[in-house]
């Protein structure tokens, strides 16, 4: 048997269908606004960490071929880079520059996902040579999901900005929600 109940004068279906509007000020009103807000300050945030990246483009090694930048210590860099901006941007990092140590402790932390469904602002990482990790920030997705740009350190000694084909990566990790 169905229950019909009377509301603003209109006759409406049992009162677990009913849903009212919010009322300003409750609980209700005050999640959707929360959740409103943590959208825009991730996308705020993978935004700052995409623009602080940018920022340091061309910024190299001193002397040439020393590893040394103000990024970390003088040794292989792509890792500190990436850690150093996230903690500029106020973004989730970690006190180390070893790539795999950084890709261990972003997949503990973040959601992991195929290179082609990478965000603005991720960390993405990849393995060049099959010797050594190597990893960046994603800057953007082209609209086929074929090619990635990615701001990364310790390329040529420097920070560069570049596109490459979706198959070089091995996987995206957002640790920004």
């Amino acid at each position: 048997m169905r229950r019909y109940i009377m509301a603003g004068g209109l006759l409406v279906g049992s009162l677990a269908a009913l849903t009212l509007p919010a009322i300003p000020g409750s609980a209700s009103t005050r999640a959707q606004t929360t959740a409103t807000e943590k959208v825009g300050a991730a996308k705020s945030l993978r935004s700052s960490i995409v623009s602080i990246a940018r920022s340091e483009l061309g910024q190299q090694e001193r002397p040439p071929g020393s590893n040394c930048t103000k990024y970390g210590p003088c040794e292989v860099w792509c890792g500190y880079f990436t850690m150093w901006v996230n903690k500029m941007a106020g973004a989730p990092y970690i006190s180390s520059g070893h790539v795999p140590t950084i890709r261990s402790w972003a997949l503990s932390v973040g959601n992991a996902h195929l290179p082609q469904n990478a965000k603005k602002g991720d960390l993405i990482f990849w393995d060049p040579d099959i010797i050594q990790w190597h990893n960046g920030i994603v800057v953007s997705v082209s609209a086929d999901k074929k090619k990635i740009r990615v701001i990364s350190g310790n390329v040529g000694e420097a920070v560069v900005e570049k596109t490459y084909k979706r198959q070089t990566f091995d996987v995206a990790i957002s640790v920004v929600p």
